[in-house]
């Protein structure tokens, strides 16, 4: 299902696109180096909420640690239970005596500022410290890792001190949109909520229905959430908050509401949250501008933005979900396009071959009415000139009225592409082999000279409409789905930019789901 951006998402992207005074985090680079298994990759941020989904081990807790270390938290910052107001790479990465350490280690962070997008390098050499930290750009920085989930009930120091617990001084204002935030994240009233304090633990003691009861008697994920908007609007403008597997002790209501509520606080407080989840519920709630997959493989760290949540979980399930359906009119629209593409959209699609060219208007016209928008369609490239003829076509299949005009025309003038050519398939794909001045690959591949392929390729063009690849198949004694495969294959790796082109088109219209 698409996502729908609400006013709230819009004014999230605003404000975080154009608000140059709050040094927003807008990239995150490794440069250099391997940092626990996270290697030369980077992620670009566009929205103020950004999460960060994949298998346990591909680097999405490293991720967050070095966010973590992006900036300088001013010197007036308290973080509860930290004696440092800042962090450094020490505080997450810890080795034993036999184990590598982290070495030539490159990181640049991308920064928001007044005179545009600054970066920001943090170094690491094989023997030696990093570079001055003193250089980062100030910012508070709040990280909650999941020990944050132990309930004071498992916690032999908040047992051992329960009795001397103090009533904490709170702006009574802060404390009562605290309360209304829970109340709504987890469907119940509480009408009182009072906050003490020991050294470096806290206690929470709420009332509901007349009866008091302390965070010893409430739930882990009730607990978290009222420490988690306790330091997030404490923090003030501009915080930047890290949280590790953010829908910890919270049934899927709670989590819905739980990232609504965070996304009204960055909006009125300018603030900035990156977190991990394994949740699906999370990363729905989550415009698609905020959402990464990462994965490791090998020696490599794949970032994918822009990730459904239906192929993210499906991919985590070990299976490949068939995010988007792709439409094409027959066989060799179906070759063409599952040989141009990359295993990256492949795996995320599921190919159809509806028959005709109106059959595939009509199938648009039916996912439209459904607003079922998980979609693109590829007509034969001869059908390129009839582009505003087809989309009458689709208007008409609708046999109802458009109600939003503008966006019915964006939305078809994405999902409705061309084959490669002016022609049907078997020609253009015949004569733009032809054209190809080298050939001596594909000859290789066929074991035919290269006077051979020409005439073969001639020959072919003569054949009749839609018969070019088998009659090359009978010339090569090989296999017509061979042969199709293996024009299309020589196609890709000579038109690079053609190639490039449908790739985009495909990006484009995954990144709006």
């Amino acid at each position: 299902m698409s996502y729908s951006l609400s006013q709230l998402d819009k004014d999230n992207l605003a404000w975080f696109k154009h608000d140059t005074t709050r040094n927003s985090l807008v990239g995150i680079k490794v440069n250099n180096g391997n940092i626990r298994g996270v290697y030369p990759c980077h992620i670009d941020f566009s929205y103020p909420v950004s999460a960060f989904v994949g298998e346990n081990g591909s680097g999405k807790s490293t991720l967050l640690a070095l966010a973590a270390c992006a900036f300088h938290n001013n010197d007036t910052f308290y973080q509860f239970s930290r004696k440092k107001s800042y962090f450094t790479y020490g505080d997450f990465f810890t080795f034993s005596p036999e184990e590598r350490g982290l070495q030539g280690i490159e990181i640049t962070y991308k920064i928001r500022q007044a005179d545009g997008d600054k970066p920001n390098i943090r170094r690491k050499k094989p023997s030696g410290k990093w570079n001055d930290f003193n250089t980062r750009k100030h910012k508070n920085v709040i990280y909650l890792g999941i020990n944050r989930i132990v309930p004071p009930s498992e916690s032999s120091a908040h047992r051992s001190y329960r009795k001397t617990f103090e009533a904490e001084e709170i702006d009574p204002e802060l404390l009562s949109k605290i309360k209304s935030m829970a109340c709504r994240i987890f469907g119940k009233n509480y009408e009182d909520l009072k906050i003490f304090v020991h050294r470096s633990y806290r206690l929470f003691l709420v009332e509901r229905n007349e009866i008091f009861y302390s965070g010893f008697n409430m739930g882990a994920g009730e607990n978290d959430v009222v420490s988690i908007l306790l330091d997030l609007l404490s923090a003030g403008q501009g915080t930047l908050m890290v949280i590790d597997e953010i829908e910890l002790g919270l049934h899927a209501k709670a989590q819905a509401e739980f990232i609504r509520v965070l996304k009204e606080i960055c909006k009125e407080n300018k603030c900035q949250i990156i977190c991990s989840t394994h949740s699906d519920i999370i990363l729905n709630e989550i415009p698609p501008q905020g959402r990464f997959f990462v994965q490791n493989q090998g020696t490599q760290t794949i970032i994918t933005p822009e990730i459904s949540a239906e192929y993210a979980f499906g991919k985590l399930a070990g299976q490949n979900t068939d995010e988007l359906d792709v439409f094409v009119e027959d066989v060799v629209g179906k070759a063409i396009i599952e040989n141009l593409v990359p295993m990256r959209i492949r795996e995320r699609m599921h190919t159809y071959i509806i028959g005709s060219d109106q059959a595939i208007l009509r199938q648009m016209a039916a996912r439209y009415r459904e607003n079922k928008n998980n979609y693109i369609a590829f007509l034969d490239g001869d059908k390129r000139r009839a582009h505003d003829q087809q989309i009458r076509n689709i208007r008409e299949y609708l046999e109802t009225r458009i109600a939003d005009e503008e966006q019915f025309s964006s939305l078809i003038n994405q999902r409705l592409q061309y084959i490669p050519g002016d022609t049907w398939p078997e020609l253009s794909f015949i004569q733009y082999l032809l054209a190809i001045d080298n050939k001596d690959r594909l000859a290789e591949s066929w074991d035919v000279t290269l006077d051979e392929i020409t005439s073969y390729l001639e020959q072919a063009l003569t054949a009749g409409k839609h018969n070019e690849f088998f009659a090359l198949s009978k010339l090569l004694s090989m296999d017509e789905s061979s042969v199709r495969n293996d024009c299309v294959k020589f196609f890709r790796m000579t038109y690079q930019e053609r190639c490039a082109d449908i790739r985009d088109k495909f990006d484009c219209v995954l990144a709006s789901l």
